[in-house]
């Protein structure tokens, strides 16, 4: 049984985006995002979104992006729960610790990708 930790409604959006997220803890003590059209109107929007996970997986399959991993669940969508630091933390630390040019070395490096 999944215990829940935390949930979100985001029912201000267009209908056609207005989800429920919830962050629960399996079983085995782990985290998951599970992500669910609050209206009829979203189901579209999360199949886009198992296309676009398809799409992402081929494109960046020979690079070290990382994709975040999806699967259907319930009437929704299942994500493994990942700590860490956006991109954005990420750049300011560097610019922080290491200047200018390192950031922007790491914008290029990223840039490359695509």
């Amino acid at each position: 049984m999944e215990r829940l930790i935390y949930s979100k409604f985001s029912n201000e959006r267009n209908a056609r985006y207005a989800i429920e997220t919830n962050i629960v803890v399996d079983e085995a003590d782990k985290r998951w995002v599970i992500k669910r059209p609050m209206d009829k109107e979203g189901r579209r929007h999360f199949d886009n979104m198992k296309k676009s996970y398809q799409k992402l997986k081929e494109m960046f399959a020979d690079t070290t992006l990382g994709i975040q991993p999806c699967e259907e669940f319930d009437d929704g969508m299942k994500f493994p729960y990942i700590e860490g630091e956006d991109m954005e933390k990420y750049l300011h630390q560097i610019y922080n610790e290491e200047g200018y040019d390192a950031m922007l070395k790491k914008i290029k490096e990223y840039c490359r990708i695509f």
